[in-house]
């Protein structure tokens, strides 16, 4: 879902380019030409290129394309400049279902790669490694174009300032942008450079510091007005297109509804968690959360499961469960806290990033989706009528692959419950492929939700899975120098900590106190490390401008799928007490605050204590 639409638009240009020709048209010397480019890219095509073998499962999964990609980094750059070609960057993930898409349209495809070996440095990049890089990225394509996603491609200039950016094409559209950005390159490359840098300026934030800290009370309000234009009053849910879970404007929701007479907003809240657990987004069957739904009703899911959904949603329905005494809700949390330790844990310890929405034979959905034939053989004829009965199995709930099994209520059934027993039987065996990374910082959601699972009666496993991840995420992303890091693999490390990392492990550190006492001096560490590595007077220093000398530094990082990394950070120096510049953080932060409360939930209740007189800790 886009933070807001672009002022505006980059349109790719429309030239015409020159048709390949036989070889008399265009003499001996063009036929020699494309035969030495044939000769260089041959090898690449029979063999592999230098993401072969990479620990990140989307990265290894391009490393047999004929296609000469790169890793982002200093190497890459400095070929671009070198050559004077264009860079082509893309982004994506693994469990992304178009990145895949594309990947077989497109990135396999030999006349595509014959285009970007000749003319750009092509460039791929694993989002989940590199957020920082791809937030850039995405900033830049939501400014030109309005909105973004993935994959995510941008054309740069060969000194790494962007043209053009867009997300899924089809492999003749691909080719088309290729050549004709390729072709204005060779006419007229001092106007594209122009072009390019007019629109990062356009990219940087203007945003002088507020004189003073706003109201809380007055946030609040808005935040509160926001929610209720964005909300779905009908179906729950925020905007009018797709769904996505939104949680961590729910949870701020959650506890901002408790202490104010907000009716619209209580009311919106509950019907978003009753739809988002008894539709399309929860897989009723095989456990856990899909990412989000194609429609504005909650029906049809993006079946990728990623781990910072379903850790979040797991302490979202147990706290709400609290709120309003709904034990439905709470089993819904512990379901969930019960799904991550069974089906995204490591066997090495800490949990994996993701299960793809593809299975192996290219298949979406393939483990989640029934035909009728497969339900009546498993069901038997009794069976099947009963199901039709139970479950939403109508021609119109029917999904392009089969049907999603989904309760025809809420209310619990004893036969319902037992069809769904033989259904998990008879698809034990079927896996989904798993992005087996693990990211220090959807760790440290997993860490906190299980630590509110520990608050539950008969939360002693929640407890002990809770000190164990402790455990594994101290020995696994703790250099013996103290540094955290994002990622790695033995002694390899796949990607330095940002932020987002220190932030989020910070504060789940800071609220699994009682759960983890001896966590603290661990959290004191971090905060204190995170101020002085990201913090400066101008707002939170961006670690792609190491690279790119255009990368924007924010005032306040926004909530998006994650929670805001600055806003925890906030919250965990307050927790924990140490010594920080937050009331300076908190001025820069308040105009955008102010400006869209609802992009910046998070930070909202951090002007609570600072609002009426109290200054940094």
């Amino acid at each position: 879902m886009n933070r807001r639409r672009a002022r505006w638009r980059l349109r790719l240009p429309r030239f015409p380019w020159r048709r390949a020709v036989p070889c008399p048209a265009g003499g001996w010397g063009a036929c020699v030409g494309w035969l030495l480019l044939g000769i260089l890219w041959w090898p690449l095509a029979a063999g592999a290129n230098a993401l072969a073998g990479h620990p990140s499962p989307y990265l290894a999964m391009h490393g047999r394309d004929p296609i000469d990609w790169q890793p982002f980094g200093a190497a890459a750059l400095e070929r671009a400049r070198r050559t004077g070609r264009l860079i082509f960057v893309s982004s994506g993930y693994y469990a992304c279902h178009w990145c895949h898409v594309m990947h077989r349209e497109s990135f396999l495809d030999p006349e595509v790669a014959r285009v970007l070996n000749a003319g750009y440095v092509a460039i791929k990049v694993d989002r989940e490694l590199s957020p920082a890089l791809d937030g850039t990225l995405v900033a830049f394509v939501e400014k030109t174009r309005g909105r973004a996603g993935w994959p995510l491609q941008v054309i740069l200039t060969p000194e790494g300032e962007p043209l053009v950016g867009f997300t899924y094409l089809p492999r003749d559209r691909l080719l088309s942008v290729l050549k004709r950005m390729q072709a204005e390159w060779r006419r007229r490359p001092e106007d594209l450079r122009r072009l390019a840098h007019r629109q990062v300026a356009d990219l940087q934030p203007a945003v002088a510091p507020a004189a003073r800290l706003p109201r809380y009370e007055t946030l609040r309000k808005r935040l509160l007005k926001d929610a209720m234009l964005l909300g779905d009053e009908f179906s729950g849910g925020f905007g009018r297109e797709s769904r996505f879970p939104m949680s961590p404007q729910l949870d701020v929701l959650v506890r901002l509804v408790k202490e104010t007479n907000a009716p619209w907003n209580e009311k919106h809240l509950r019907v978003t968690l009753e739809q988002m657990a008894g539709l399309g987004l929860h897989d009723h069957l095989r456990g856990g959360f899909f990412r989000y739904t194609v429609d504005p009703e909650w029906q049809q899911p993006h079946f990728e499961k990623m781990l910072y959904d379903n850790a979040q949603l797991a302490a979202l329905y147990l706290r709400a469960g609290r709120r309003w005494q709904r034990a439905d809700w709470r089993a819904v949390g512990r379901e969930t806290l019960d799904f991550l330790l069974r089906a995204m844990a490591h066997p090495e310890g800490g949990f994996v990033a993701s299960l793809s929405a593809v299975d192996d034979q290219g298949h979406e959905g393939g483990c989640y989706l029934w035909s009728e034939a497969q339900l009546r053989r498993v069901l038997g004829e009794k069976g099947l009528a009963q199901a039709r009965r139970l479950f939403r199995l109508t021609p119109a709930d029917r999904l392009p692959g089969g049907w999603l099994i989904v309760p025809a209520d809420r209310r619990p059934d004893p036969a319902r419950a037992r069809l769904l027993e033989r259904l998990r039987r008879a698809r034990a065996d079927c896996r989904m492929p798993v992005d087996g990374k693990r990211l220090a910082s959807w760790n440290a959601l997993a860490l906190e939700a299980l630590c509110e699972g520990a608050r539950e009666p008969g939360g002693a496993r929640y407890r002990q899975a809770a000190r164990a991840q402790f455990a594994f995420m101290r020995r696994h992303f703790l250099l013996p120098d103290g540094r955290l890091v994002r990622a790695r693999r033995g002694e390899r490390v796949l990607a330095e900590a940002g932020l987002e990392d220190y932030g989020l492990f910070a504060r789940a550190l800071a609220r699994c106190g009682p759960v983890l006492p001896r966590g603290k001096p661990l959290a004191r560490t971090l905060v204190a490390r995170a101020w002085k590595r990201f913090f400066t007077p101008r707002g939170w220093r961006n670690p792609v401008r190491r690279w790119l000398a255009w990368a924007p530094e924010y005032p306040a990082e926004p909530d998006d799928v994650l929670p805001s990394p600055s806003a925890a950070l906030v919250e965990a120096t307050r927790a924990l007490g140490v010594q920080a510049p937050v009331r300076q953080a908190l001025l820069l932060a308040a105009p955008v605050v102010e400006d869209a409360p609802f992009w910046y939930a998070s930070h909202v209740p951090l002007y609570a204590a600072v609002s009426v007189g109290q200054g940094d800790p």
